[in-house]
Protein backbone atom coordinates (compact mmCIF):
# COMPACT_ATOMS: atom_id res chain seq x y z
CA UNK A 1 0.00 0.00 0.00
CA UNK A 2 1.34 3.22 -0.89
CA UNK A 3 0.48 6.94 0.02
CA UNK A 4 1.76 9.84 -1.12
CA UNK A 5 3.68 11.73 -3.79
CA UNK A 6 5.02 8.91 -5.20
CA UNK A 7 6.81 8.43 -8.61
CA UNK A 8 5.12 5.55 -10.26
CA UNK A 9 8.31 4.45 -11.86
CA UNK A 10 10.62 4.54 -9.20
CA UNK A 11 8.45 2.47 -6.85
CA UNK A 12 8.39 0.06 -9.81
CA UNK A 13 12.02 0.39 -9.96
CA UNK A 14 12.89 -0.55 -6.63
CA UNK A 15 9.79 -2.73 -6.12
CA UNK A 16 11.29 -4.95 -8.84
CA UNK A 17 15.20 -4.85 -7.38
CA UNK A 18 13.69 -6.22 -4.29
CA UNK A 19 11.42 -8.68 -6.20
CA UNK A 20 14.82 -10.09 -8.26
CA UNK A 21 16.76 -10.16 -4.57
CA UNK A 22 14.01 -12.11 -3.36
CA UNK A 23 13.50 -14.39 -6.08
CA UNK A 24 17.28 -15.06 -6.65
CA UNK A 25 17.75 -16.23 -2.79
CA UNK A 26 19.17 -19.29 -1.75
CA UNK A 27 15.85 -20.48 -0.20
CA UNK A 28 14.07 -20.30 -3.46
CA UNK A 29 11.31 -17.89 -2.36
CA UNK A 30 9.88 -19.74 0.36
CA UNK A 31 7.90 -17.55 2.83
CA UNK A 32 9.01 -18.23 6.04
CA UNK A 33 6.41 -16.62 7.66
CA UNK A 34 4.17 -19.23 6.11
CA UNK A 35 5.23 -22.49 7.90
CA UNK A 36 3.98 -23.16 11.49
CA UNK A 37 4.79 -22.24 14.00
CA UNK A 38 6.80 -24.76 16.33
CA UNK A 39 4.65 -26.33 19.11
CA UNK A 40 3.99 -24.02 22.33
CA UNK A 41 6.44 -24.48 25.24
CA UNK A 42 4.06 -25.11 28.05
CA UNK A 43 5.53 -24.11 31.76
CA UNK A 44 4.70 -26.01 34.71
CA UNK A 45 4.64 -23.02 36.40
CA UNK A 46 3.48 -19.50 35.49
CA UNK A 47 6.35 -16.82 33.97
CA UNK A 48 6.64 -14.20 36.85
CA UNK A 49 8.58 -11.37 35.17
CA UNK A 50 9.13 -8.76 37.87
CA UNK A 51 9.71 -4.77 37.17
CA UNK A 52 10.67 -2.54 39.39
CA UNK A 53 7.89 -0.56 40.64
CA UNK A 54 6.72 2.24 42.87
CA UNK A 55 3.21 0.62 43.34
CA UNK A 56 2.01 -2.59 44.80
CA UNK A 57 -0.51 -3.52 41.71
CA UNK A 58 1.00 -5.37 38.38
CA UNK A 59 -0.28 -6.67 35.07
CA UNK A 60 -1.34 -10.57 34.36
CA UNK A 61 -2.11 -11.45 30.79
CA UNK A 62 -3.12 -14.89 29.90
CA UNK A 63 -2.48 -15.87 26.84
CA UNK A 64 -4.05 -19.23 24.33
CA UNK A 65 -2.95 -20.13 21.09
CA UNK A 66 -5.48 -19.38 18.67
CA UNK A 67 -7.35 -20.00 14.91
CA UNK A 68 -5.56 -21.05 12.04
CA UNK A 69 -5.56 -18.25 9.90
CA UNK A 70 -8.99 -19.71 7.36
CA UNK A 71 -10.84 -20.86 10.22
CA UNK A 72 -12.59 -17.33 9.05
CA UNK A 73 -16.06 -19.13 10.90
CA UNK A 74 -14.03 -20.40 14.13
CA UNK A 75 -12.44 -16.90 14.49
CA UNK A 76 -15.90 -14.84 14.45
CA UNK A 77 -17.20 -16.90 16.96
CA UNK A 78 -14.34 -16.91 19.33
CA UNK A 79 -14.35 -13.32 18.99
CA UNK A 80 -17.96 -12.82 19.89
CA UNK A 81 -17.23 -14.47 22.72
CA UNK A 82 -14.10 -12.82 23.71
CA UNK A 83 -16.02 -9.74 23.52
CA UNK A 84 -18.92 -11.55 25.60
CA UNK A 85 -16.74 -12.69 28.50
CA UNK A 86 -15.07 -8.97 29.58
CA UNK A 87 -16.68 -6.33 27.56
CA UNK A 88 -18.72 -3.73 29.73
CA UNK A 89 -19.34 -3.87 32.94
CA UNK A 90 -22.01 -6.32 32.97
CA UNK A 91 -19.88 -8.74 31.27
CA UNK A 92 -18.89 -12.26 33.37
CA UNK A 93 -15.04 -11.70 33.79
CA UNK A 94 -16.18 -7.82 34.49
CA UNK A 95 -18.30 -8.58 37.60
CA UNK A 96 -15.81 -11.33 38.86
CA UNK A 97 -13.00 -9.31 38.77
CA UNK A 98 -12.74 -5.53 38.20
CA UNK A 99 -16.43 -5.27 40.54
CA UNK A 100 -15.08 -7.48 43.16
CA UNK A 101 -12.00 -5.02 43.01
CA UNK A 102 -9.53 -7.59 42.15
CA UNK A 103 -8.15 -5.58 39.00
CA UNK A 104 -9.74 -2.18 37.04
CA UNK A 105 -9.59 -3.49 34.03
CA UNK A 106 -9.89 -6.89 31.80
CA UNK A 107 -8.93 -6.17 28.62
CA UNK A 108 -9.00 -9.18 25.01
CA UNK A 109 -6.42 -9.14 22.63
CA UNK A 110 -5.82 -11.41 19.90
CA UNK A 111 -4.63 -11.63 16.32
CA UNK A 112 -4.19 -13.89 13.44
CA UNK A 113 -1.45 -14.77 11.23
CA UNK A 114 -0.85 -18.22 10.32
CA UNK A 115 -1.68 -19.35 13.71
CA UNK A 116 -3.17 -16.74 15.73
CA UNK A 117 -3.52 -15.82 19.73
CA UNK A 118 -5.68 -14.71 22.20
CA UNK A 119 -5.01 -12.55 25.00
CA UNK A 120 -6.55 -11.17 28.40
CA UNK A 121 -4.99 -8.63 30.45
CA UNK A 122 -6.01 -7.76 33.42
CA UNK A 123 -4.76 -4.38 34.78
CA UNK A 124 -4.15 -2.91 38.39
CA UNK A 125 -3.72 -6.38 39.75
CA UNK A 126 -2.43 -6.70 43.25
CA UNK A 127 -2.99 -10.31 44.03
CA UNK A 128 -0.94 -11.99 41.36
CA UNK A 129 -0.99 -15.50 41.57
CA UNK A 130 -4.84 -15.81 42.38
CA UNK A 131 -6.24 -14.39 38.73
CA UNK A 132 -5.17 -17.73 36.70
CA UNK A 133 -7.52 -19.79 39.47
CA UNK A 134 -10.34 -17.35 39.78
CA UNK A 135 -10.57 -16.83 35.92
CA UNK A 136 -11.30 -20.79 35.63
CA UNK A 137 -13.71 -20.50 38.21
CA UNK A 138 -15.56 -17.59 36.90
CA UNK A 139 -16.30 -18.47 33.32
CA UNK A 140 -19.72 -18.72 32.65
CA UNK A 141 -21.06 -22.68 32.41
CA UNK A 142 -24.02 -20.72 30.05
CA UNK A 143 -24.12 -17.62 27.47
CA UNK A 144 -27.15 -15.40 28.11
CA UNK A 145 -28.50 -15.11 24.75
CA UNK A 146 -30.10 -11.30 25.32
CA UNK A 147 -26.57 -9.91 26.20
CA UNK A 148 -25.03 -11.85 23.15
CA UNK A 149 -27.16 -10.52 20.95
CA UNK A 150 -26.45 -6.85 22.41
CA UNK A 151 -22.50 -8.21 22.06
CA UNK A 152 -23.41 -8.84 18.29
CA UNK A 153 -25.34 -5.85 17.97
CA UNK A 154 -22.38 -3.74 19.07
CA UNK A 155 -19.38 -5.30 16.90
CA UNK A 156 -21.85 -4.74 13.69
CA UNK A 157 -21.77 -1.13 14.94
CA UNK A 158 -18.21 -0.90 15.89
CA UNK A 159 -17.74 -2.33 12.28
CA UNK A 160 -19.87 -0.28 10.02
CA UNK A 161 -17.83 3.12 11.90
CA UNK A 162 -14.45 1.49 11.16
CA UNK A 163 -15.58 1.20 7.43
CA UNK A 164 -16.99 5.05 7.34
CA UNK A 165 -14.13 6.28 9.71
CA UNK A 166 -11.22 4.61 7.72
CA UNK A 167 -12.27 2.27 4.25
CA UNK A 168 -8.68 1.58 3.59
CA UNK A 169 -7.71 0.09 6.21
CA UNK A 170 -10.44 -2.12 6.18
CA UNK A 171 -9.67 -3.49 2.88
CA UNK A 172 -6.11 -3.39 3.14
CA UNK A 173 -5.06 -5.41 6.30
CA UNK A 174 -7.35 -7.81 5.08
CA UNK A 175 -6.12 -8.26 1.73
CA UNK A 176 -2.41 -8.38 2.76
CA UNK A 177 -3.02 -10.70 5.48
CA UNK A 178 -4.37 -13.31 2.64
CA UNK A 179 -1.40 -12.64 0.79
CA UNK A 180 0.89 -13.57 3.95
CA UNK A 181 -1.35 -16.04 5.36
CA UNK A 182 -3.87 -17.50 3.14
CA UNK A 183 -3.43 -20.81 1.67
CA UNK A 184 -6.15 -20.50 -1.00
CA UNK A 185 -5.24 -18.10 -4.23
Amino acid sequence: VVTGCVEPSNLLEVTHQALSKYASSKDGGERPWATDPPPPVIPEEPIVVEFPSDGDAGLVVLAWRGERYASYFEDAKNGLLWSYLPDGPASPLSKAFVNSGDCSGVYPGSDRFRIGYRQLWFEDVERLNEIEAKFDASLPKEVDVDRMRDVIERAKRRTTASTEDDPATCVVSPVIKHFLYGTDR
